[in-house]
């Protein structure tokens, strides 16, 4: 699914990953959730092997995302300010938690409702002369009552 993060907009990369995992998972022919993920609730926490290869595959998502976040930054597709790793960390985070999720719910629905909100943090292209405005996660408005 990391294909998608060589498209020349990051952020739509990271969607359509993001999307294509939901699309795999919504295929009636395959088992829920996600393979790494099945793996390690069934077989982790006692194979220093499999939670070995469960690990690396991990760090290589992360790595795979943290090099098309770094490069968004270097093309100034998000502002100089936005951590890289971190953003990384995040949308590995999220990959992997929507194998979780179905797994446990089979609900394609909220899948689509996560990645929404991941979505939504994404950091604003930053606008010429000035400033990038705010992420926002929620709807909520952040005036306080």
């Amino acid at each position: 699914p990391f294909r998608q993060l060589a498209e020349p907009d990051v952020g739509q990369g990271i969607r359509l990953m993001l999307e294509a995992i939901i699309a795999r998972m919504s295929d009636p022919a395959t088992q829920r959730g996600y393979l790494l993920t099945n793996a390690s609730l069934a077989f982790g926490t006692g194979s220093s092997r499999i939670d070995g290869h469960v690990a690396g595959k991990v760090r290589a998502m992360e790595e795979t995302l943290h090099l098309a976040i770094a490069r968004a930054r270097r093309e100034g597709q998000i502002p100089s300010s936005a951590d890289p790793r971190q953003l990384a960390r995040f949308y590995a985070a999220v990959a992997q938690s929507l194998g979780v999720m179905h797994r446990a719910l089979g609900d394609v629905a909220a899948l689509r409702d996560v990645v929404a909100v991941a979505l939504r943090s994404w950091p604003a292209k930053p606008k010429p002369g000035g400033r990038a405005p705010a992420a926002r996660a929620s709807g909520r408005s952040r005036r306080r009552r």
